[in-house]
């Protein structure tokens, strides 16, 4: 029976032996590979990846909004937003990329004033549909309050104007 256990003692401490070694390259494997990923750049996502160039027949306000929603997940820094939506743009709202001011250059807000200005989206023109709005006592409701706060939003701008800036401009 002792020679049994002898044997059985040697193989336990063999397999021991060999599981320590696959552990430390296992260890090592880790190590290396951590170094490489170190190494590599991270892949920084391009604007193009996600933003198609302004067509003649889009929707500016639509497109300026899918602009901001990509921009806002994307978490680019506000202050280089006009740098990456200016090639994206076309007709109109290039030439108001192209004559805003240069000490304007990095600020998105003001651009998107001036690109909207072109178009007619003024702040008289934000108001109307507010103004003309009417409950339709045939639609849904639910899907009538959420277009009269989305009209209200754009004609208030709460992002950017505090209530008491409301109250008094309003």
């Amino acid at each position: 029976m002792e020679p049994l256990m002898q044997m059985l003692l040697e193989s336990q401490r063999a397999q021991q032996e060999i599981s320590g070694a696959l552990l430390q390259q296992q260890i090592r494997a880790n190590d290396l590979k951590e170094q490489e990923l170190q190494q590599v750049p991270k892949w920084r996502p391009r604007a193009a990846d996600f933003i198609p160039k302004l067509g003649v027949t889009d929707d500016v306000e639509a497109y300026l909004h899918a602009f901001e929603a990509t921009a806002a997940r994307e978490e680019w820094p506000r202050r280089q937003c006009v740098g990456l939506l200016a090639p994206f743009l076309s007709g109109e709202a290039l030439k108001a990329f192209q004559d805003v001011e240069a000490d304007m250059a990095h600020d998105y807000d003001q651009l998107k004033r001036e690109i909207l200005s072109r178009q007619g989206l003024t702040k008289f023109s934000m108001a109307q549909p507010l103004h003309n709005w009417t409950f339709l006592s045939g639609e849904i409701p639910r899907s009538q309050m959420h277009e009269l706060i989305r009209v209200t939003k754009r004609w208030l701008e709460p992002d950017i104007h505090s209530p008491t800036d409301i109250m008094i401009d309003r």
